[in-house]
């Protein structure tokens, strides 16, 4: 056998070993690292089951519909305010991140517990009008962020409105587990998907709600950890 035939022969069983070796490895790290998907679900359906609606939510219930119906009246221009729009580009054009705002799909997120954002950010006609509403009751232990859509975007329910979503504040520490993610949300014109059931981690989120008043919905969504 040639020289050059031994060399070919040597690095083609190197590459072969290479392989065998990497492919090994994959399969060693997805069996040690493999999700039990069986207790994910079962610790899952059990918080489901345990977890409960905050009863201060229906107590505020009417405020909290009152600053929805506000903001819903004003979605499209607060989704479209220039003066958010100029924020953020110059925000973006020099390298400073926003954590206080985001825009996407024809919505918007913010907090509306911070002054300094609503005085930056809201165009100045609303502003008054938004801290009328918002002062009614301490938002800042019930309420963490709001998503306003606007009346382009396709989850309303009244397709002639925009729709919005407040996520809630709850105890983590108490509720924090890493088999699964919980939220509490009040959704006003906004679709839901109530999900009392899963069979696997991939069917998405149980959910189930209860209506605080009319359009005004108080939904608690358990989502499994999927390993993404």
């Amino acid at each position: 056998m040639s020289n050059l035939k031994v060399l070919i022969l040597t690095i083609s069983v190197g590459i072969l070993s290479g392989i065998i070796i990497i492919i090994a490895f994959y399969i060693f790290l997805a069996n040690g690292l493999s999700l039990d998907e069986s207790e994910i679900l079962k610790d899952t359906r059990e918080a489901f089951v345990k977890e409960k609606f905050n009863k201060e939510v229906f107590d505020r219930a009417d405020d909290i519909k009152k600053l929805s119906m506000f903001l819903i009246r004003n979605a499209d221009t607060l989704v479209s305010s220039e003066r958010n729009i100029l924020k953020k580009e110059s925000n973006l054009t020099n390298n400073k991140g926003n954590n206080n705002c985001h825009t996407f799909n024809n919505c918007y997120i913010f907090n509306i517990y911070k002054q300094k954002y609503i005085s930056q950010y809201f165009p100045p006609f609303l502003i008054d009008s938004v801290n009328y509403y918002k002062n009614t009751f301490d938002y800042d232990n019930i309420v963490k962020f709001v998503s306003l859509c606007g009346s382009k975007n396709t989850e309303s329910i009244n397709k002639f409105f925009g729709n919005i979503s407040f996520k809630l504040y709850i105890n983590e520490r108490e509720k924090i587990n890493p088999n699964y993610h919980i939220e509490h949300l009040i959704l006003y014109n906004k679709k839901i998907e109530i999900n009392n059931s899963i069979k696997s981690i991939w069917d998405g989120a149980l959910v189930k709600d209860t209506i605080l008043t009319d359009n005004l919905h108080y939904i608690i969504r358990i989502t499994p950890y999927t390993g993404f």
